[in-house]
């Protein structure tokens, strides 16, 4: 390497010139200043958010499923591309989570042992239990349901699953009563 000190001055720099002293007194200090910023930033610079992800969505022909396509067209606007994936409703998607980025479920349904990991962004609308009976008397209480057919909603939906929690709080889950894997 030449070096010039002059407009045509050229010298040679020789790096035996340089104690092994010289080169930790310099060196170190460069090394730990350089570790030390790759640190720094790794505490505070996050990677970018991914620009595509999964939702599992439940029924393509259910309510979640069109919040989600709506959520979509709005992501789509920012960059961000979803994949729907369709199922049989709230509780696969909890059981989908693990392998999903997102989705949607009814509120009442995850217990602390299996959700564990799982964080809610919030509630995207409000779920109302409604409960249809033909009757010409009037029902007071859930306990009067006993010995009815009762309708509970598709295997794997968060409204079975939140009408048998209820039910069985009421003691009407067992017989007389007939519980059918039906769509209410």
């Amino acid at each position: 390497m030449r070096l010039r000190h002059g407009p045509f001055a050229t010298h040679k720099l020789r790096l035996s010139n340089i104690s092994l002293r010289d080169a930790i007194v310099v060196g170190l200090p460069m090394l730990a200043f350089t570790i030390g910023a790759f640190w720094i930033a790794y505490q505070f610079v996050r990677p970018a958010p991914p620009s595509t992800f999964v939702m599992s969505t439940g029924s393509a022909s259910g309510a979640y499923h069109l919040v989600a396509e709506k959520y979509r067209e709005h992501s789509r606007r920012h960059g961000v591309e979803i994949e729907l994936k369709p199922s049989a409703g709230a509780v696969e998607n909890v059981e989908r989570l693990r392998d999903a980025d997102a989705g949607f479920t009814q509120a009442g349904i995850l217990r602390a042992d299996t959700s564990e990991g799982l964080v809610s962004l919030g509630a995207a609308f409000y779920e109302p239990v409604w409960v249809f009976y033909r009757s010409s008397r009037s029902l007071d209480r859930v306990k009067e349901l006993t010995g009815k057919r009762i309708a509970i909603g598709q295997v794997g939906s968060g409204t079975r699953q939140l009408a048998l929690e209820i039910l069985r709080a009421n003691a009407a889950d067992g017989p007389p009563s007939t519980l059918l894997d039906l769509a209410p």
